[in-house]
């Protein structure tokens, strides 16, 4: 999942490069620990604000597809009311609502787990 949410790899190189730079302790450098640390504290930012992006693009690219999906089964299942569409096998029906069902829920699961993992963005 980290593949996934890592969309900017120079962000992640940069900042494991900024982590294994060890500055040399002396009262000289005492204003570069603080550059070292505003850095690496940007960076960080950058990489949640950019996962925080890419989520919300998901979350509209998700939402239209379960909106698709539930308009798609309206007309069809309006149809089958009025007459205008027929199967011939009794069990066709259930099982394309149950399919549309499923797919709506997997839809949601994925919402939940990844979209709205928190642990990534501590």
């Amino acid at each position: 999942m980290e593949e996934i949410t890592r969309q900017r790899p120079d962000l992640q190189d940069a900042l494991s490069l900024i982590e294994n730079v060890k500055p040399v302790a002396s009262p000289s450098l005492e204003g570069s620990n603080l550059e070292f640390d505003k850095a690496r504290i940007e960076l960080l930012i950058r990489e949640k604000d950019e996962i925080i992006r890419m989520r919300r693009m998901w979350s509209i690219t998700i939402l239209v597809a379960i909106i698709g999906i539930t308009v798609f089964d309206i007309i069809v299942i309006t149809l089958l009311g009025i007459g205008l569409m027929r199967f011939s096998e009794g069990y066709i029906v259930p099982a394309f609502i149950a399919e549309s069902l499923l797919k709506t829920l997997g839809l949601a699961a994925i919402v939940v787990n990844f979209l709205f993992d928190h642990k990534s963005l501590r």
